[in-house]
């Protein structure tokens, strides 16, 4: 790293400043070479040992959810009922805590790529599987917020 004179209009706090103690922690993003660094590109490595995931949401989840929510992940199997129409097992606890990262609602217009809500999750790395698992089989994914958590039109 070196320290480069740059002229910014309106306010820089977003970026390490030469003069200035680096932050305690290490780099968890790709910084460029020639690349001002952000701040956000400096932390205590938890998010290095997850990976985000989009999960498939319904639109009561998307409109209430915010990025920073904290959410437990909840699965229901898919089952075949004798009848042989399809139902769903009741719904288990996979995951406690999992930060919200990002929401996305469905794209309109010519060239619209995405026709669902799905929400963006931080999952641990040894649970990365398990969800994908479920997803792949089809369950029904449920994102409860947390208790105190920030969610859309409320605290």
């Amino acid at each position: 790293m070196r320290s480069v004179k740059v002229r910014m209009d309106g306010p820089h706090a977003g970026y390490l400043r030469a003069g200035r103690r680096l932050p305690h922690g290490q780099v968890v993003r790709t910084v460029q070479s020639g690349e001002l660094v952000p701040v956000s590109a400096v932390g205590d490595g938890s998010s290095l040992h997850e990976k985000t995931i989009a999960l498939p949401a319904t639109t009561g989840q998307s409109a209430i959810l915010v990025a920073g929510s904290i959410v437990d992940l909840y699965v229901s199997a898919k089952q075949t009922a004798a009848t042989g129409d399809t139902d769903y097992q009741e719904p288990k606890l996979l995951i406690s805590g999992v930060l919200v990262a990002r929401i996305s609602t469905p794209a309109s217009g010519l060239g619209a790529g995405t026709t669902d809500d799905s929400v963006q999750v931080q999952i641990p790395d040894a649970q990365v599987s398990a969800v994908l698992a479920a997803v792949n089989k089809g369950a029904k994914v449920d994102l409860v917020p947390a208790a105190g958590s920030p969610v859309r039109g409320g605290s």
